[in-house]
This record gives structure tokens, C-alpha cells and sequence, in this order.
């Protein structure tokens, strides 16, 4: 069931983990004004250096903003799709 819920995801354009990481940068980003790559990866459980590999290919899609070493966003777009991962699961 979850291998067919990761092709699905990966057909709508985002992998299941990159969901993980919009959905983590999502729920880390209410209420506070900064978001760091350490609180996303004690939040997901991953090394920091995985969290920085999403981080450059979710900018490269436009769906975050970040910096090297400095505060993470997500960018409009981001916004948008970031709630419609959180449904999907």
C-alpha cells in the first residue's frame, strides 16, 4: 500500500520524502520566524547533509527559499503545495 501511495505522490510531482521535508518546513515555520536545518533534521530523524540535499532540490523547484547556513521558508508555491501533502497521507 505504501510503495503505491509513494508512486502516486512521485507521479504529482513530489517524492514522498520531499513531501516529508515541505510538510516538516511547514509545521516548524508556524508560530516561529526562523526554520534551520537542524530543527528539520531532529524533526525527521536524518543527517543534516540529507536535509541539505532536499533543501537545494526543493529550490531548485522554486518551493523553498534558503541560503547556505542561514533560515529556510517556504516561498508562495511552496505554500500551496506544502497543505496538499499533508492531505495526501
Amino acid at each position: 500500500m505504501r510503495k503505491l501511495m509513494v508512486k502516486q505522490k512521485a507521479q504529482k510531482g513530489q517524492s514522498a520524502s520531499m513531501e516529508d521535508y515541505l510538510e516538516a518546513i511547514a509545521n516548524l515555520g508556524e508560530g516561529r520566524k526562523v526554520v534551520r536545518v537542524k530543527q528539520i533534521s531532529q524533526m525527521l530523524g536524518v543527517k543534516m547533509p540529507s536535509v541539505t540535499s532536499a533543501l537545494r532540490k526543493l529550490s531548485e523547484q522554486e518551493l523553498v527559499e534558503h541560503e547556505r547556513y542561514g533560515h529556510i521558508k517556504l516561498t508562495r508555491e511552496g505554500n500551496k503545495v506544502a497543505p496538499q501533502c499533508d492531505s495526501q497521507t
